[in-house]
């Protein structure tokens, strides 16, 4: 009885330090694994409201990024949701290069169903700029907020339909999910491709991002592929979103996105010369260029985009000094406040 108890007593200590010794969860139910920086830096700035597995990264000014994350790994696939936006809007900035299309092309000039329309006189800079007056979105399905599945079901004959009845009246920024699956399309088809190719060929390729995928059906989804869940805790639908994929329909790693926001902090991904990160409007506070925000506190700046979807939610920013972060989070529960680690991290140096 007594080496009974002196064992129950030796096997709660051993549980107890183990405990104190694995990193804390920061409100997850998994362990943290990786770099631990990276999960003691980033950790409080994600340990609000319900979440299950995110990925992180810190990116220093220089040199390789350092990966963790919370039953999840640099290579796990999440959909990144709005992320996706600066995906096409460097499409935009390479096709620019190429002289295929211009910041002035109007969407009449692309697509002959939209000529003599309203929408069809909006440019291709204040689609980017979130600046065309069109709705932020069209032809979703309102039944998703109960059954949790892709709102975004139209093909393009559909949506190209729908926003040929659209009035508008650009200027004003108002952030635009309609504007982005305009803009995708339409420099898809002035490149002679369809826009998940086009993002293989000119983006994902060059820059070596082999984890990263766009679907634009279920059907080009793997069999496996990986579950999102709401804030409360239910499974979600993937979304691939059909003739809106180019505004958020990208599946990627932190590992990949980690290269994606190197190239973009350095001038070295497609498009750069056309400089996609400068900012082309404003209005109060908000400052954007062709799909990334600018913020400004406190004398620091910082250069982000987020994302989220019904099921996952996204952040990929840096600051001047050229610190950067990334998280992916298979939750629909907000990640923004990592942003205070950039301003953060250039307050220090």
């Amino acid at each position: 009885m007594k080496r009974t108890l002196i064992a129950g007593v030796v096997a709660c200590v051993v549980v107890a330090v183990a405990a104190i010794c694995v990193p804390w969860s920061f409100g997850f139910p998994h362990r943290g694994s990786g770099d631990q920086h990276v999960l003691d830096t980033t950790g409080p700035y994600l340990s609000h409201g319900y979440r299950r597995e995110a990925a992180v990264a810190i990116i220093p000014p220089s040199g390789e990024p350092s990966f963790a994350g919370w039953g999840a790994d640099e290579n796990t696939v999440f959909e990144i949701g709005s992320i996706t936006k600066t995906f096409t809007a460097h499409l935009l900035a390479d096709a620019i290069e190429r002289q295929e299309i211009s910041a002035d092309t109007r969407v009449e000039d692309v697509f002959d169903e939209l000529k003599g329309t309203s929408a069809g006189k909006v440019t291709m800079e204040q689609l980017a700029t979130h600046t065309s007056g069109l709705p932020r979105i069209t032809n979703v399905s309102m039944s998703s907020n109960f059954t949790r599945k892709d709102p975004y079901t139209a093909d393009l004959g559909e949506f190209l339909d729908t926003v040929s009845d659209l009035e508008v009246t650009p200027g004003e920024i108002a952030y635009s999910n309609t504007g982005y699956a305009l803009l995708g399309q339409a420099v898809a088809k002035k490149a002679g491709k369809d826009y998940p190719t086009l993002v293989r060929e000119r983006l994902l390729e060059p820059l070596g991002m082999d984890q990263t995928t766009v679907p634009s059906t279920p059907e080009d989804l793997p069999a496996d592929h990986p579950t999102g869940y709401t804030a409360k805790g239910l499974p979600a639908g993937a979304w691939t979103m059909h003739a809106y994929a180019p505004a958020g329909s990208i599946r990627s790693t932190t590992k990949d996105i980690s290269t994606w926001l190197i190239a973009v902090r350095d001038g070295k991904a497609p498009g750069s010369s056309v400089e996609p990160t400068k900012v082309r409007a404003e209005e109060d506070t908000k400052k954007l260029g062709l799909a990334w925000n600018t913020k400004e506190e406190d004398g620091a700046t910082v250069i982000w985009k987020n994302g989220g979807t019904g099921g996952y939610t996204s952040f990929a920013g840096f600051n001047a000094n050229g610190d950067g972060v990334v998280v992916l989070n298979n939750t629909a529960t907000n990640s923004d406040d990592v942003i205070d680690y950039l301003f953060d991290a250039e307050d220090t140096k």
